[in-house]
């Protein structure tokens, strides 16, 4: 990569930015990415409280996808301690959206208001309490989700019943190869070995 690179802004708005990058490999624009996958903190619902559920859809359902609506995050407003609290009411024959969702602090909405949750019909009432908090998603295990890791794994199925076993997993791998090679002030490259055993489940 040329130290001297250079990013062309060709489009910014509040929701989608589209640039141009020159000067740089496939590899470090390839990190850029998943850096902002994996390392900017955003809002999701975490806990989900049931008050009223007589849809045809079970309440984990439900809660699965309260977690997949976007809300918005404000930068540098909340801490990983910060807990917001939403509702959503909804009476049938109606569908619940996204944008029927209440939230306690107003700078934290549904980022898109037209989310489908649920289709209820006539006498179905959808009423409940989540918790939203701050967190980061990592996009894998290998190399602990970082964005530059060389390395191996390898991994062993064991069924208890056909729809549920375990999963051991050796990740061998090292990080930070790349900023070694680059001298970027303080890289030193990291050994990550992991043993990890996954219980699952199919549905």
């Amino acid at each position: 990569m040329d130290e001297d690179y250079e990013v062309e802004f060709v489009e910014r708005g509040d929701r989608k930015a589209l640039f141009l990058v020159r000067g740089v490999t496939p590899a470090f624009a390839n990190g850029i990415r998943r850096t902002m996958i994996a390392d900017v903190p955003t809002l999701a619902i975490d806990e989900v409280r049931v008050i009223e559920n007589s849809s045809v859809m079970f309440d984990e359902q439900i809660a699965l996808r309260l977690g997949l609506v976007p809300l918005t995050t404000p930068p540098n407003e909340f801490d990983e301690d910060d807990v917001v609290t939403l509702s959503i009411d909804v009476e049938g024959p109606a569908t619940a959206y996204s944008g029927d969702i209440v939230s306690a602090d107003e700078m934290v909405q549904p980022a898109d208001q037209n989310v489908p949750i649920i289709e209820l019909k006539d006498g179905q009432r959808l009423e409940l309490e989540a918790d939203a908090v701050l967190g980061l998603l990592t996009d894998s295990n290998f190399g602990g989700g970082g964005t530059d890791a060389r390395g191996h794994f390898v991994s062993a199925d064991y069924a208890l019943a056909p729809n549920v076993g375990f999963r051991l997993s050796y990740f061998n791998d090292v990080t930070n190869e790349d900023a070694v090679d680059r001298g970027d002030p303080g890289a030193e490259e990291l050994d990550y070995d992991r043993l990890i055993l996954d219980l699952r489940f199919k549905y």
